[in-house]
């Protein structure tokens, strides 16, 4: 009996130190990977603040300083820029790292067909007030309170909005647009499926690797940052919710793009609506300048040309149609 005890009481004790050995151990790496994704985090969500060295002005157009509450009254800029009257109104939303003057170009093409344009700085971006980008999560109030306010202005046609947007940007106007029949026509370049995806993918090129560990710590303190449901954070889009809208789905071949561009065209054949694709050498994750910046600019206006025309052409378009 003794025997038995003293074999049961050195397996214990051996087991004992094991345990006492592998604890601190398991901790410290608990610590260390916590301490790397919480870096990790706050450089997502801190993204670079570049300069804004355009303005409206350089591309002729005579802009209003617009400013608005958004999510918890956080003060937000962006510029509008007033077309024909009674024309459909035209929101861009600028990718992730960059800020509004990225858009301006094309600002300035939709402008000179008549359209009124509303260009602004997402949260975190820019010279936004805000130095902390959720990635969605409180962009997409952002947005719906902006159009409350834009709304006051008598020459837009709030019945027909178009909304484009690149990475960030895209993923805002998809979910801002869910439930609203006036967002009618949709161009989104390199959109992401959810909140989850995009961490992933920015955990990825920060690390240089995929590494699921670290994007699971880096998700979990997100969600305990901003106090966001898991589910919210990895809910997909539901194609159904857009089944009443057009939208344009644009993915370059570039290095830049690669990883968005394969979540874009999982959600082109996914989606029921109205829909195209555009596939380019560069999206505009990419920076595109001369012809290129030119060209692309030119696809976009010819989508919402087509899709949202103003009331003189749509007249002229149903005159056409029309039996003679």
């Amino acid at each position: 009996m003794r025997r038995l005890y003293r074999k049961f009481k050195n397996r214990y004790y051996t087991a004992f130190l094991i345990v006492r050995l592998l604890v601190p151990v398991f901790l410290t790496v608990l610590l260390l990977l916590l301490l790397i994704s919480a870096g990790v985090l706050t450089d997502i969500v801190h993204p670079t603040h570049s300069l804004e060295v355009i303005y409206p002005s350089d591309y002729h157009m005579y802009a209003v300083d617009f400013t608005w509450g958004g999510a918890g009254d956080d003060v937000l800029q962006g510029w509008y820029v007033r077309g024909s009257n009674q024309s459909p109104l035209i929101i861009l939303c600028h990718g992730y790292d960059t800020n509004r003057t990225e858009v301006l170009s094309l600002a300035s093409r939709l402008r000179d067909y008549g359209y009124n344009i509303f260009v602004y700085n997402l949260r975190g971006h820019g010279v936004s007030g805000q130095a902390v980008s959720s990635l969605g999560l409180e962009e997409v109030e952002d947005l719906h309170k902006a159009v409350e306010k834009l709304v006051q202005h008598p020459e837009v046609d709030f019945n027909r909005i178009g909304i484009y947007g690149s990475s960030l940007g895209a993923f805002v106007a998809l979910k801002a647009s869910k439930g609203n029949p006036h967002m009618r026509v949709l161009v989104l370049d390199s959109v992401y499926p959810n909140i989850e995806t995009f961490i992933s993918m920015k955990v990825e090129d920060i690390v240089g690797f995929r590494t699921s560990l670290l994007s699971f710590f880096v998700r979990m303190l997100y969600r305990l940052y901003f106090r966001a449901p898991a589910d919210l954070v990895s809910a997909e889009i539901t194609p159904e919710d857009y089944s009443g809208k057009s939208i344009l789905f644009i993915t370059g071949k570039d290095k830049a793009s690669a990883v968005l561009a394969k979540e874009t065209r999982r959600l082109y054949t996914n989606f029921k609506c109205r829909k195209e694709i555009l596939n380019l050498a560069n999206s505009r994750e990419s920076l595109l300048v001369g012809e290129e910046k030119h060209r692309y600019d030119q696809f976009v206006l010819d989508y919402f040309r087509k899709e949202l025309p103003l009331m003189e052409e749509s007249v002229k378009i149903d005159l056409g149609n029309s039996p003679q």
